[in-house]
């Protein structure tokens, strides 16, 4: 990891006022207070475009469930490896829990993902958009000192796999609730006719 620390040391050594305020506010495009409730708006955004009340729900649910899902798995990992952030002195934002992989870089990409969906953007858009969404924020963190490279590194890998396979989650067939056997949804038994015993 030598390289892994020059590298951001070096980062760290041409930091200017202009370029910390820039990280701060773009950074803050992968902060989990803003990119869970984009991915929430992204869900009830998606209802109407589904069609049905049923089918969109389905569908709504599905797409917050990628990106909470994913948050939760990143967190998971970031526990496994264990990895310390850089340290106290090069930080210039809070920072909380371990840092590989980098939960704003893994969060940028998965709340942009939902977002250049629901947004109908072309095919090629959910890909470009939510990497280029992770490099931005990865970038802002290293400069801030509060992730190492590789932290961003594997933040965009994580977050672009994640969003690959949850992206096919989302776009699956979505089955409507078969009733038929529920009593409640029943269709009525007829009537006895007039003269007949039940």
């Amino acid at each position: 990891m030598r390289a892994d620390r020059a590298l951001a040391a070096r980062v760290w050594r041409r930091r200017s006022p202009a370029m910390v305020s820039a990280a701060r506010v773009v950074g803050a495009l992968g902060d989990p207070q803003l990119a869970y409730p984009l991915a929430a708006a992204a869900g009830v955004l998606a209802r109407p475009q589904a069609g049905r009340a049923g089918l969109a729900g389905q569908t709504s649910m599905r797409l917050v469930a990628v990106v909470c899902a994913g948050g939760a798995v990143r967190r998971l990992c970031s526990e496994l490896v264990r990895r310390p952030r850089p340290p106290v002195h090069a930080r210039l934002a809070p920072a909380e829990g371990y840092s590989l992989p980098s939960k704003h870089t893994t969060l940028a990409v998965l709340a942009a993902g939902a977002v250049v969906r629901v947004a109908g953007l072309p095919a090629s858009a959910r890909w470009t958009v939510p990497a280029a969404a992770g490099v931005m924020v990865g970038l802002c963190r290293v400069t801030l000192g509060v992730h190492w490279p590789a932290d961003v590194i594997a933040g965009l890998g994580f977050g672009l796999g994640w969003w690959w396979v949850g992206d096919r989650i989302i776009s699956g067939p979505i089955r409507r609730p078969d009733c038929s056997a529920c009593p409640a949804f029943a269709a009525p038994s007829p009537l006895p006719a007039e003269g007949e015993h039940a």
